[in-house]
């Protein structure tokens, strides 16, 4: 499909921007929309410009497509003997039950498989073959929520008839009885007068249902007969009464709490499915696992069902991560932090009860929207109250020893057990077994001996429900018995520290050894949340310590590290925290370590946006560093002063401030100055930018500092794209993006991923440039960090105003004009001169010659001011463009500033675009061959096939855009 034109944009819905939008809008999964697209015609656009294969689509037409494919799905060849199905439906059946189910804020979320076997199971039996299937799954899991779903789905072509079991079980046959008080009032009278004077039993169905008595008489046996014979009379009249409904419309019969059901019940079915194996009749059922009070699926009742029929299982466990967190987003209105979301996945384990008990949990304590503290969130009643039921038919023996194993952790071993409880073995086996078969417990498999509870939340009540007292000494005893079955070879440190850590009353000197050991191994392996984590239970255990100079030293290390940990982790807020409270801690004689958090709090300053703090800080530490001697902390100090002159604007006395650093230092040696390359570039002396960012890859390599390579990085990876090296600036990009996973660092992840676009836009790679400001915006969403989340949305808004797709802005335009209206620092005259840029291109593409004017006037007016001669070069090109179409002879004039910007800047991408342009207005063979050398430089840096072939394109296409004027370039051919 073509892309709609123009005119069409913003009368169609929402507008969607991926596949993974589209999936969600639909609800199914992106296999199944693409599959739709390719197949049966899913109204999924793509752009027409030649280089960008992205694609996008309008909420209404989906809407109406997939009305218009439910309709269809729907209409099969009915039975030979009721050829208007869906008229009968909506004159014969009453209300539902459906239209009472209360709406739920978040859609049917990861049930795409699910839902496509249950198609599978109706169609067979809505063309008269009855099927039956039962969906299973442990409280919580959507069971019911997936029925019901479906069942709206199928409701405009069948008899939809509910009916559930429950635990009480006060009413015999109480489901049928349900669905034949639907049937009496939902029936037109004189049809059901008909149908019931045609079948037997309607005396038995009235023992039933009284009402039935007021639609026809019922008839008595002739002959007296027993008890037994009754029964299956009654049951036999509701068989037909089923069957002839049937004949009308095909029926979804749906049924709750298999679990619950008495025998009688379960006769009652089995009878009913015997006699309508011919019928137009679906059955649905639900059952939960490992209810105690509830039939086993081993009861011989249930068996025999089971392997009788044989019916369609779906097994549901909890929903997938990703699931969980769209879930979130879609409850909250927007992307929530990673932080949130991950806990929300690892504490439910995609349980769906769950989930939405743990959200409504989360807003009545106040963390739904705040940053949730490290530990005692607690656990919402309702879910308690149904794991604690699980416990109930548990011996108190079992229940011992699964407390115990809850205090070891969601797994623990029998080897730990036999240390810690007074038991003998066979003892201990018996009440494990007993667990297992309870489902409270799973045995590891592969590790005879090991054992984990079958969800998290069961170990967490468990312990939720011991006193403080006690848990103390257990965490102690369970500290004591892993050192006696530890080795040095195999110290479970983790285990440990956590152990000693919250028995600390009892041993406080070994419960911080253990921490802080812990913390430096978790550093070691990138785990820097970890390590923070430790050291703060470090710090915790502290304060049960008397004071002293010794432990206050202590304490300082220990916020320091933690500091450090979180800084490397992104997570700057609470490194400035960490660092504040090192520095409150320190003697005022200590000047070289006072000097250190000086400057690291100048730096967290820095990525906090706190402009005046970080000025106020850094001068501080500059005063102090020349003072005490220290060149390295004077350097760091100067640089983050610098980063203070550039939030002011002041691009060049920046650059001229780290010239004097380096000039005393000898180089870039520390994370504050490898923000000296990135100025550099922003300045337009790209030759020096891309030295001075090799220098400080190296010097962050030597550093073993991974926050500062992953920095380093990312200025390469830009420095480079900007004197043409794109091959080596995508492999610096993807060496950081890689580190910054590694390190759990989201916010510089995100910054990584938001500065690698600008090679592929530089060469006009706008499909995978569009995917990866797409990415970054995502991951600084659930970071909470916005600087890439604008960016990145700059670098959209100018993507798709060279790919001739304005509309798809409109809403990014809003939200991003928002963000720059509110901005301070740096961010605020810089992402106001890209956003003025961002503006003209799409005014110019929308043939908007006077407004591509006015915006690029403002932008060459900021970018001049503030030295940002690129940007000063790209406003220059569109209003080159845009006079050139108003016929102004100043375009020409405009053109050549350009060039001559571009070719100071040597900058080959966007000297090749400048040259497109001055070829426009005034042709010249130097202007020709100096074209074709820039590309021919170009080139040279990018070896990847589509690549080249993205940049070619785009000159092929300039003459495209123009179709009544000569233009000459450089054809693709000549390069292939």
């Amino acid at each position: 499909m073509t892309g709609l034109p123009d005119g069409k944009l913003g009368r169609s819905g929402t507008r969607l921007e991926s596949w993974k939008q589209i999936a969600a809008h639909v609800n199914r999964h992106v296999t199944t929309v693409r599959r739709w697209e390719k197949h049966e015609g899913l109204p999924v656009h793509r752009h027409v410009h030649s280089a960008l294969s992205s694609i996008y689509a309008y909420t209404s037409e989906l809407d109406a497509w997939m009305q218009a494919r439910e309709a269809k799905e729907f209409l099969y060849p009915p039975p030979a003997q009721a050829p208007a199905a869906a008229a009968v439906y909506r004159s014969t059946i009453p209300p539902s039950v459906l239209s009472t189910v209360k709406p739920s804020p978040v859609p049917l979320l990861g049930r795409e498989p699910e839902i496509e076997t249950l198609w599978n199971v109706w169609r067979t039996a809505s063309t008269g073959h009855q099927k039956i299937g039962i969906i299973a799954g442990e409280v919580g899991q959507g069971k019911t929520r997936l029925l019901f779903e479906f069942a709206n789905l199928a409701r405009s072509q069948a008899k939809v008839l509910t009916g559930a079991w429950d635990r009480e079980a006060l009413v015999p046959f109480a489901p049928f009885v349900t669905m034949l008080q639907w049937v009496v009032r939902g029936v037109d009278s004189a049809k059901l007068r008909s149908v019931l004077g045609r079948i037997g039993g309607s005396h038995e169905l009235a023992q039933l249902v009284p009402e039935i008595a007021n639609s026809v008489q019922p008839r008595a046996p002739g002959v007296e007969v027993t008890s037994e014979n009754r029964r299956f009379l009654m049951f036999d009249a509701f068989a037909q009464l089923i069957a002839a409904l049937s004949c009308d419309c095909p029926i979804l019969l749906l049924l709750e709490d298999l679990h619950w059901a008495d025998t009688g019940s379960l006769l009652f079915l089995r009878h009913l499915i015997r006699s309508t194996t011919d019928a137009a009749f679906c059955i649905l059922i639900t059952y939960r696992e490992n209810e105690p009070d509830g039939l086993a699926l081993s009861d011989p009742r249930l068996h025999d069902f089971l392997r009788e029929f044989e019916p369609t299982r779906i097994h549901l466990d909890g929903l997938p991560a990703e699931d969980v967190r769209r879930f979130v987003d879609i409850w909250k209105g927007y992307a929530a932090t990673t932080q949130l979301t991950d806990w929300i996945v690892t504490t439910t384990e995609g349980n769906p009860l769950f989930v939405t008990e743990m959200l409504k949990h989360l807003d009545e304590t106040g963390y739904l929207n705040r940053e949730l503290p490290a530990r005692n969130l607690g656990i919402p009643d309702r879910i308690r109250e149904v794991i604690r039921h699980r416990f109930v038919r548990l011996s108190p023996v079992c229940k011992k020893i699964l407390t115990l194993g809850a205090f070891i952790g969601r797994g623990f071993s029998f080897r730990l057990l036999e240390v810690l409880m007074d038991m003998s073995e066979d003892e201990m086996l018996a009440s494990i077994e007993e667990a297992l078969a309870a489902k409270v417990v799973n045995e590891t498999p592969g590790v005879p001996g090991e054992f984990s509870f079958t969800h998290a939340l069961m170990a967490e009540t468990l312990y939720a429900d011991t006193m403080a007292v006690r848990r103390a000494r257990l965490h102690h005893r369970i500290g004591k018995a892993l050192e006696l079955l530890s080795t040095p070879e195999n110290l479970r440190l983790e285990e440990l520290a956590y152990h000693f850590t919250e028995g600390a009353v009892y041993d406080r000197e070994k419960a911080i050894d253990y921490a802080t050991v812990a913390g430096h191994n978790a550093h070691d392996r990138l785990a820097f949340e970890e390590a923070a984590r430790y050291y703060g239970m470090a710090i915790r255990t502290l304060c049960l310590v008397s004071p002293g100079p010794d432990i206050g030293g202590k304490r300082v290390e220990l916020h320091i590290l933690s500091g450090r940990s979180w800084f490397q982790a992104g997570q700057w807020a609470h490194a400035k925290t960490e660092f504040e409270a090192a520095l409150g801690l320190l003697d005022r004689s200590e000047l070289v370590k006072r000097c250190e958090l000086l400057v690291n709090i100048a730096e967290v300053s820095f990525w906090l946006m706190d402009v005046p703090a970080m000025r106020r800080i850094a001068n501080e530490a500059e005063l102090l560093a020349d003072r005490i001697g220290r060149d390295d902390l004077w350097a760091n100090a100067r640089a983050w002063m610098a980063s203070a002159q550039l939030a002011d604007g002041d691009v060049l006395g920046a650059i001229a401030s780290d010239r004097q650093t380096l000039s005393r230092v000898g180089g870039v040696r520390s994370f504050g100055l490898a923000r000296v390359p990135l100025t550099l570039y922003w300045a337009g002396q790209t030759g020096e930018a891309a030295l001075r960012a090799e220098q400080s890859v190296e010097g962050a390599r030597a550093s073993n500092d991974p926050a500062f390579l992953l920095y380093a990085l990312q200025h390469l990876g830009i420095c480079l794209s900007g004197v043409g090296r794109y091959d080596e600036a995508l492999l610096a990009f993807s060496e950081a993006c890689s580190l910054g996973r590694d390190c759990g660092s989201s916010s510089l992840l995100a910054r990584a991923t938001s500065m690698s676009v600008a090679p592929l836009f530089s060469l006009s790679e706008f499909a995978r440039a569009t995917d990866r400001a797409m990415e970054a915006r995502e991951l600084a969403r659930r970071a909470g960090f916005q600087p890439p989340l604008i960016s990145a949305g700059i670098d959209l808004l100018l993507i798709y105003a060279r790919t001739h797709d304005p509309g798809r802005a409109e809403s990014l335009l809003v939200e991003i004009q928002q963000a720059v209206d509110s901005a301070g620092g740096w961010h605020a005259w810089k992402w106001k001169m890209r956003l003025f840029q961002a503006r003209a291109e799409l005014a110019l593409s929308k043939n908007e010659w006077s407004e591509a004017i006015t915006f690029a006037d403002q932008a060459i007016e900021l970018s001049n001011w503030r030295h940002r001669p690129k940007y000063q070069a790209m406003a220059l090109t569109v209003r080159a463009r845009a006079r050139h179409e108003l016929g102004v002879r100043k375009a020409v004039d405009d053109a050549r500033a350009s060039v001559d910007i571009a070719r100071r800047i040597s900058d080959p991408a966007l000297l090749a675009e400048c040259l497109s342009i001055l070829l426009l207005e005034d042709e010249t063979d130097e202007s020709l061959a100096e074209s074709r050398r820039t590309i021919d430089k170009v080139l040279l840096g990018v070896t990847e096939a589509s690549l080249r072939q993205s940049f070619l394109t785009r000159f092929r296409t300039q003459g495209e855009l123009q179709p009544n004027r000569r233009i000459n370039v450089v054809p693709v051919e000549s390069y292939r």
